[in-house]
Formats: structure tokens, C-alpha cells, sequence
């Protein structure tokens, strides 16, 4: 009699293949979306504080708002790549790191200083085991500032 919680050879193999097609159906949607997204992994000190993040992963539409290669990206601490990010009022760090930490779920629709632009975004842990995050966003800066022309037509004309 087979012990039904004992894992054979070849379920052990089929859980592998059943995670590489996966890891592959994530990767083919993570690379073909026409947003930027990235693949965050959270540093945080002692006291578990998010203090910085590094890039482990960008896709093609993150290295091409950015205008910048991926390998600039790859490795590097966002305070390196973007000094004075860990003062911008919005605390993208924090928040991130939040995501990482908690488990939790973040969307947003914030104006960033540093960048001088409108974004909307959502960010979450893909993996519960990690510190990591993805972060999916889009600059929304000119329908921002559409929104705003228009009302600001519409108070003239009252």
C-alpha cells in the first residue's frame, strides 16, 4: 500500500514540468505586455523598514520609457539609478516594500516630483516565500492634464 502524502519520482518530475510551464506562461506575459513592469526584490533593515529595492527583472516596455538597457537596470538599487527617490513624496520604497512585506495588494494614481509625471500602477507579491514584487504602471500624465484643461474650461464658461 502506497502512502498517498509520499511523492513518486514522477510526481516529483511532473510538479517540476508543471512549474517551468508556468515560470514560462508569467514570462511570456510579463515580456509581451505593452506596459513596464519589473521584478523588485525588497531590501529592508533590521527592523524589517523597506529602505531600497534592486531590479532583478524589467521587461521591454520598462527599458523603453526609461530609455535606458536593461542592464543598467539589473542588479542596481533604485537609489543608485534614480539618487534622491527614497525623499520623493510618495515613498515608492515604503509602499513597495509594504507589498513585499505584508502580502498586500497596492494600486495608485500619484503625481511623482522626482519625474515630474502622473502614474498609475499596481504592484504585487508574486511569490509569498519572496521579498519581491511586480510592479505593473503606466504614465498617465497627459490624461491628467486633459482632465484638468477641461475642468478648468468648464469653471470659465459657468
Amino acid at each position: 500500500v502506497q502512502n498517498p502524502k509520499k511523492k513518486t519520482i514522477q510526481d516529483s518530475t511532473q510538479d517540476s514540468v508543471d512549474g517551468v510551464l508556468q515560470d514560462l506562461r508569467y514570462r511570456s506575459i510579463f515580456q509581451h505586455i505593452q506596459l513596464p513592469a519589473g521584478i523588485l526584490k525588497i531590501l529592508t533593515d533590521e527592523n524589517d523598514k523597506p529602505i531600497d529595492y534592486i531590479h532583478l527583472d524589467i521587461n521591454d516596455a520598462f527599458e523603453k520609457y526609461f530609455n535606458m538597457p536593461k542592464e543598467s537596470f539589473l542588479g542596481e538599487k533604485v537609489t543608485k539609478l534614480f539618487p534622491g527617490i527614497e525623499n520623493d513624496e510618495n515613498d515608492w520604497i515604503d509602499k513597495f516594500g509594504q507589498v513585499a512585506v505584508l502580502g498586500t495588494t497596492y494600486s495608485y494614481k500619484a503625481y511623482s516630483e522626482m519625474f515630474s509625471k502622473w502614474y498609475s500602477g499596481m504592484v504585487y507579491r508574486p511569490d509569498p516565500t519572496k521579498r519581491e514584487v511586480c510592479v505593473v504602471f503606466q504614465d498617465v500624465s497627459e490624461n491628467v492634464q486633459s482632465r484638468q484643461a477641461l475642468l478648468e474650461s468648464e469653471e470659465r464658461y459657468r
